[in-house]
């Protein structure tokens, strides 16, 4: 029985466990077999099916982990080698994003799984902290309480998951779904999510520097080629200059309209220097893109350590969280980047050429 359940945890078929509800096509836990109930004691049936609860728990997890990451990467090989076919299957998967989050649980899973071959390694070697005499006997109890820190993340990355499979957030939702997850007195859900939130902030960041440091803006944003910065086509009062805007989708709710206009203003100099041949000072971006990628921070524990550094500041002592404390840099940005135009590109004749045009 206790090999049984060790298999049925590391996400293994049994013949003692079922899915329920059963006849259902979309079940919710695992349970112990009728067959088998008869022949236990209430309060065995009971801690069997808490086990086998977080074991359907992983296994939906994982199931959702590891289809997100192969369609995505499938998708984005159709897309690189089927042309326009190939792109409109592609649109079918979620996004870049969502695969990206995918990965990061699949790297939290493993370190569940890792516990169940460190509990199996010391049933083997009759540990004397599992195993409670010669003949290797395990009571059941001495499982759930090895297992008991697993019991929120569980449950939390699954409802989680199920929610993120049913609704496909965008990408500045899914930031926004993970921050308002990482709100918890629960140190070990801090710490998972923590590392999640990184994981898609470093990808929004890596796409908000492509364009408003480096100018590169697309037509259109796509599941699998996400642009924050978008071209809309030529001015209508100056056909020789393009007009510029952002994938609202791409934005978390902490970039507010400062933010985003700071942000736009930012990028359409960059693409504007771009389609010239010309760009920001080298200095100047590197300076930049330190900054927006020092937003992102692994652990809660950096943060307060930057908050206890920095002291009550312009925010009233609250640390940095992720890319909610984005308008600081944006700013920061703005105001580089101004200065740099006024110093080297608006003189002369196009500073007399505005005013005349006002």
């Amino acid at each position: 029985m206790l090999a049984e359940v060790l298999l049925v945890l590391s996400g293994h078929p049994s013949s003692f466990f079922v899915s329920a509800p059963e006849g259902t096509s979309s079940p919710t836990t695992l349970r112990v077999t009728p067959a088998l109930e008869k022949y236990l004691h209430p309060g065995e049936i009971s801690t069997l099916n808490s086990l086998a609860r977080l074991a359907f728990q992983y296994l939906e997890i994982k199931r959702w982990a590891q289809t997100t990451v192969s369609d995505t990467r499938r998708a984005v090989l159709m897309e690189q080698h089927h042309g326009p076919k190939g792109k409109e299957r592609a649109k079918e998967v979620g996004c870049v994003y969502t695969s990206n989050l995918a990965s990061g649980v699949l790297d939290v899973l493993g370190e569940y799984e890792s516990l169940i071959v460190e509990l199996e390694a010391k049933v083997l070697h009759l540990n004397p902290g599992i195993v409670q005499d010669d003949n290797g006997y395990v009571p059941l109890s001495v499982l759930v309480a090895a297992l008991s820190s697993w019991t929120a993340p569980l449950a939390s990355l699954y409802d989680l998951t199920s929610f993120v499979e049913t609704t496909q957030p965008s990408p500045g939702r899914l930031i926004d779904l993970l921050s308002e997850r990482l709100d918890t007195g629960h140190p070990e859900l801090e710490r998972i999510y923590t590392m999640l939130r990184a994981r898609v902030e470093r990808m929004f960041v890596s796409h908000l520097t492509v364009f408003v440091l480096f100018g590169h803006a697309l037509p259109t944003s796509s599941a699998l080629r996400p642009a924050l910065g978008l071209d809309i086509g030529p001015d209508a009062s100056s056909p020789r200059y393009r007009m510029y805007a952002l994938n609202d989708e791409m934005l978390p709710q902490t970039a507010g309209r400062a933010t985003r206009e700071s942000l736009l203003y930012v990028g359409r100099v960059a693409a504007t220097l771009r389609r010239e041949g010309r760009e920001l000072p080298r200095s100047m971006v590197d300076t930049l893109r330190s900054a927006f990628e020092g937003l992102v921070s692994e652990s809660r524990s950096e943060e307060r350590g930057e908050d206890e550094a920095g002291g009550e500041g312009e925010r009233g002592g609250s640390s940095p969280r992720g890319v909610a404390d984005l308008d600081r840099v944006v700013q920061l940005a703005r105001k580089e980047v101004g200065e740099w135009l006024w110093r080297h590109i608006l003189t002369g004749s196009q500073i007399v050429e505005a005013l005349e045009t006002l």
